[in-house]
């Protein structure tokens, strides 16, 4: 049977799944398609405090959705040989994936989406063949997590090349009830002992280590090298083992990637669920402005590519800066090569000006749950176009940076401008140092010496 729909989603994922779940509740007819898989990760994921009302506002919190707040006590043995918790932090949340994807699912047929489970959305000339059904649409959303796509271009590594191995246990019973991340010699190791049933450990290493080896030989290494709960789980066996390498993926013609398909992250940070659902909110506004406005079309793909890469962008930041803090083991090759791959471009102390080649544009800019036009700036070169990075209106930042000055003279600078004094420096700051990444800043020439 021939269907169709303005939106079709392949991935039932946190991604794929929140986008359904966002369009069918705007009232746009969607189709989500979950081939069935068994997600490959531990049994538990975790939201952090900070995370938390994003979860709340979709109404995505709730033993239906296997998500519930956090009672477990986290601790990190990072940096020194002793446990440090985070008892002072208000509490997050706690997923139980399984649970969450189907929950997700469910959530979407009670708000008038279309599911497909247990099938692949399969090419079909300008369709997509679903189980017994021709699929068309007017917008296709690809949320297929870290698999390989055929008809999408393969993704870029970002950094060193990383497998996550998840092994279940049996904790010490004094573990129960406490998740500890751990610095080892090689590698790092996240352990989770709920207060009832199995313990998981993800133990993140090495690509290279693995070559020629078996991963349960390798998992031991690291659980002997390990101090804390890591190192007393016993009755252990391997699960499986996953890609944790960041990787970014180009945009493609005419298709919206998203969440992990578009750029993951390293699970360091332990925030992939998070980004899932951010981007997926941002993935909804591209869709319902591409429906309303079809010329904007590839403009919102590049916004939604660029989008994607600068919160990958942030969470490798956030990553760089916990790796750095484990100096007990910097010489070893496994910490070397994050503190190579991880480095970001320092802003320098000196001016800087903007590129003298930037030129002004209409530029798409999120607006609440759509995309409006609004004045910014183009850049000739990429075709990259910006209207504000983050609150911080780009005119206003062009303003700052009329003559060379350093960071710390702009930022003191933005407090004596009506339309930026309402933003607190670190915005701004944050703001400067985003645009000199991205190349629109940069360092002015030395003044000419006085004859």
């Amino acid at each position: 049977m021939e269907r169709a729909y303005e939106c079709l989603i392949i991935g039932g994922g946190p991604a794929g799944g929140t986008l359904a779940l966002l369009l069918a509740r705007q009232g746009i007819s969607v189709a989500l398609v979950d081939d069935g898989r068994a997600h490959q990760s531990g049994p538990y994921e975790t939201v952090l405090a900070a995370g938390r009302r994003a979860f709340e506002q979709l109404d995505l919190v709730g033993p239906d959705v296997g998500v519930v707040p956090d009672p477990m006590r986290h601790g990190a043995i990072w940096g020194a040989d002793d446990v440090v918790w985070r008892d002072d932090e208000a509490p997050g949340l706690l997923v139980d994936r399984a649970v969450f994807d189907r929950g997700l699912r469910d959530r979407v047929r009670q708000a008038g989406g279309v599911v497909y489970e247990g099938v692949r959305a399969e090419p079909f000339g300008s369709a997509y063949r679903c189980g017994d059904d021709v699929v068309r649409a007017r917008r296709v959303a690809y949320a297929t997590g870290r698999s390989r796509v055929a008809e999408l271009p393969s993704p870029t590594a970002v950094g060193a090349a990383s497998v996550a191995i998840t092994v279940h246990a049996e904790p010490a019973a004094h573990d129960r009830g406490r998740a500890v991340v751990e610095g080892v010699p090689d590698g790092w190791i996240w352990t989770h002992a709920p207060a009832r049933g199995v313990a998981s450990a993800a133990v993140f290493v090495d690509r290279q280590s693995l070559q020629g080896r078996r991963s349960r030989d390798v998992v031991a290494e690291r659980l002997r090298s390990a101090s804390g709960p890591a190192a007393r789980l016993t009755a252990w066996r391997v699960r499986h083992g996953n890609d944790a390498t960041a990787r970014c993926r180009p945009v493609d013609g005419d298709r919206l990637v998203l969440g992990d398909a578009a750029a993951c992250i390293d699970p360091l940070g332990s925030q992939g669920i998070e980004k899932a659902v951010a981007a997926a909110q941002h993935a909804a506004s591209v869709v319902r402005s591409g429906l309303e406005h079809a010329s904007w079309w590839p403009r919102l793909l590049r916004v939604h590519h660029r989008w994607e890469c600068d919160l990958q962008r942030a969470h490798l930041r956030v990553a760089a800066d916990y790796y750095a803090r484990e100096v007990r083991f910097a010489d070893r090759p496994f910490w070397l090569r994050r503190a190579e791959a991880m480095v970001a471009p320092a802003v320098p102390s000196g001016a800087l000006q903007f590129r003298s080649d930037l030129e002004p544009a209409r530029v798409l800019s999120r607006n609440g749950a759509s995309f409006c036009e609004a004045d910014g700036f183009c850049d000739p070169t990429t075709g990259d176009a910006w209207s504000r990075v983050g609150r911080v209106p780009l005119r206003e930042l062009r303003q700052l940076f009329a003559t060379p000055r350093t960071v710390h003279d702009a930022v003191r600078a933005a407090g004596e401008l009506p339309s930026l004094f309402v933003l607190s420096p670190a915005e701004v700051q944050a703001a400067i140092e985003a645009l000199f990444t991205r190349g629109w800043l940069v360092p002015a020439p030395p003044a000419a010496e006085p004859r």
